[in-house]
C-alpha cells in the first residue's frame, strides 16, 4: 500500500509539474501584453510609461520564463500560492472560499438524487414489468442521455429568466457585501443548481437501486417470507430496504455456481 501510494503521489507531482510548465509557457508566448490584460484598455491607454514599466517589474513581466517559474514553483512548495489579480485575494484563501461553495453545493445535490433515486428505485424494483416501473425507466434513461449543460440551461431559462423564481448565477447577490450576506440569501442562490444537479444523478442511484431490489426480491429467503405469508410490503420493508441499503452483493449465476 506504501509502494502504491507513493507511486501516485510521485505521477500527481509529476502531471502538476508539467501542467504548470505548459501554463507557464504558453503564458509567455502569448502576443497579449499581462499589464494591458490586467489593468484594462482604457487604463492601459492613459497610463505612462513609467507606470508600465513600474506594474511590468511588479508582476515579474520582465523576469525571464525559467525564473518566473522556478520563484512560482519555489513559493507554492512553501504554501504560497500567491495573490490573485482579480479578487485583490490570496489565491488559497479564494480557491478555499470557492470549494467550500462547491463541496457545499456537490453534498446537497447528492443527498437530493441519493433519496429520490434511492426511492424510484425501490418503487420500480418491486413492481418490475409493471406501469409505474416503465415509467421510472422511462425517465432514467432520457435523463441519461439528456446533455447536462442543456437541461441546466433549459431551467435556468424557465426558473430564473421566465418566472424570475430563483437568481441566473452568482453564489450571493450582486452589490452586497459579505457581512450582509443571510443565510437565506446564500439558500436562495444554492437552491437552482442543486436542484438542477440532482434532476441529473437521480438517473444512476434510481437504475442502480432498482436492479438491486429486483435481485433481492428473487432470493431464497424473500421466496421463504413469502410462503410464511407475509405481505408485499413487509417483504419489502423488512427484507428488501435492510438488504439494498448493503454493498452491491454477487450477480445471480455466481451465487449459483458458488452453491453448486
Amino acid at each position: 500500500m506504501t509502494k502504491y501510494l507513493a507511486r501516485h503521489i510521485v505521477r500527481f507531482a509529476l502531471l502538476m509539474l508539467a501542467v504548470g510548465l505548459v501554463v507557464f509557457a504558453l503564458v509567455s508566448m502569448s502576443p497579449i501584453d499581462p499589464v494591458q490584460a490586467n489593468v484594462g484598455q482604457a487604463a492601459y491607454v492613459n497610463m505612462s510609461e513609467a507606470k508600465r514599466a513600474q506594474l511590468a517589474s511588479y508582476w515579474g513581466g520582465d523576469v525571464p520564463f525559467w525564473e518566473r517559474f522556478a520563484n512560482w514553483a519555489g513559493a507554492l512548495l512553501q504554501g504560497d500560492m500567491g495573490t490573485s489579480l482579480r479578487f485583490n485575494a490570496s489565491v488559497s484563501e479564494v480557491i478555499a472560499h470557492r470549494a467550500a461553495n462547491s463541496l457545499a453545493l456537490m453534498g446537497i445535490a447528492w443527498l437530493f438524487s441519493g433519496a429520490l433515486g434511492f426511492a424510484l428505485g425501490v418503487a420500480a424494483g418491486a413492481r418490475r414489468g409493471g406501469a409505474l416501473d416503465r415509467v421510472v425507466r422511462s425517465y432514467c434513461f432520457l435523463l441519461a442521455s439528456t446533455p447536462t449543460f442543456w437541461l441546466g440551461l433549459l431551467i435556468l431559462m424557465v426558473f430564473a429568466v421566465q418566472l424570475g423564481w430563483f437568481p441566473i448565477g452568482f453564489s450571493v447577490p450582486i452589490g452586497v457585501s459579505a457581512a450582509d450576506v443571510t443565510l437565506a440569501d446564500a439558500v436562495h442562490h444554492l437552491v437552482l443548481p442543486a436542484l438542477t444537479l440532482s434532476v441529473t444523478g437521480v438517473a444512476n442511484f434510481a437504475l442502480h437501486t432498482r436492479e438491486k431490489v429486483v435481485d433481492v426480491l428473487e432470493s431464497d429467503y424473500v421466496r421463504f417470507a413469502r410462503a410464511r405469508g407475509e405481505s408485499e410490503l413487509s417483504v419489502i420493508m423488512h427484507h428488501g430496504l435492510r438488504n439494498v441499503a448493503l454493498p452491491a452483493r454477487r450477480p445471480s449465476c455466481e451465487r449459483r455456481r458458488t452453491r453448486a
